[in-house]
């Protein structure tokens, strides 16, 4: 039962902070996109710079976490991946 913390302990870490990533993103998309769907592009060009720099924000935090957090340490590699993937799988897939 032990083996299962260590994979579900980064895999929350970084499910919590991927939430930071996606902040409602699509939904605000959405929105705005109604209100006027001649900018489609530039709305959601713009949208995605944003979550580029949160998503570069979040994965220094996630390095630093693995170095400071000594639950993190012998973790680092799954924690970083997992964040990643996580990060990857909010984006917009078309």
């Amino acid at each position: 039962m032990e083996l299962f913390g260590v994979f579900v302990y980064p895999f929350t870490v970084a499910s919590l902070l991927t939430m930071i990533v996606d902040y409602g993103y699509s939904l605000q998309v959405v929105r705005e996109v109604a209100a006027e769907p001649h900018r489609v592009q530039e709305i959601v060009s713009r949208g995605l710079r944003v979550k580029l720099v949160l998503a570069t924000a979040v994965l220094l935090a996630v390095t630093l976490a693995g170095f400071v957090l000594p639950d993190l340490q012998g973790r680092r590699t799954l924690l970083v991946v997992l964040t990643v993937a996580t990060i990857v799988n909010s984006l917009p897939s078309s």
